[in-house]
């Protein structure tokens, strides 16, 4: 795996440096272990044994802050870049965000257009020349409109890890979940239809 691989390199990164301060009779001073003499067998297993600690107890703060962040997501708390998602932008808090109301404003007409049947060329097209006039700089592709008609946050709803939907706790979104179901099944409707 890549942790044991990690893991592999870091030893063997610790076991160069250990040789290269012992042979030019380097003394390391520490805060805590004041100095260290790798001539000394007991300084250098001491210094080993350390690093060895310090990097499980790293490994193991790193697992924890994974587990952290899934339970956040799979509790809707918490939706990874969502301040990069068009129609969001950061706010002051750590993981707050807020309405961007230029692309909001985009967005909202995107879903209008394809609840009224129009085509994602068409969708596209429109939106690159209205907003482009209006100086928004984003431009608009085909899969970024799929993506757009796809994605509940948008709604004020997240997936879970079980593919279950549920209410985001970090936005209400600015789209009716009406709205979006309705768009929703007519993507899928004109996918089944082209199959």
């Amino acid at each position: 795996t890549n942790e044991s691989n990690v893991c592999q390199r870091t030893r063997f990164l610790e076991s160069h440096i250990s040789q290269l301060l012992l042979m030019n009779n380097i003394k390391v001073l520490t805060v805590n272990n004041g100095l260290i003499d790798f001539n000394d067998f007991n300084d250098s297993l001491v210094m080993t044994l350390q690093n060895r600690i310090n990097h499980e107890q790293i490994s193991i703060q790193r697992k924890k802050s994974k587990a952290a962040i899934h339970n956040l997501q799979n509790d809707g708390a918490y939706y990874p870049g969502l301040s990069k998602v068009l129609g969001f932008k950061k706010a002051a808090g750590i993981r707050e965000v807020m309405i961007d109301e230029d692309n909001a404003k985009m967005i909202k007409e995107v879903f209008n257009m394809a609840k009224n049947s129009h085509s994602i060329n068409a969708i596209m097209k429109h939106m690159n020349y209205t907003y482009r006039d209006n100086g928004n700089k984003t431009l608009l592709t085909r899969t970024s409109i799929k993506r757009i008609l796809k994605n509940p946050i948008y709604a004020g709803y997240v997936y879970n890890k079980n593919g279950e939907l549920i209410k985001s706790k970090q936005t209400n979104g600015f789209i009716d979940f009406s709205l979006w179901k309705e768009v929703n099944d007519i993507v899928v409707a004109r996918k089944l239809k082209n199959r």
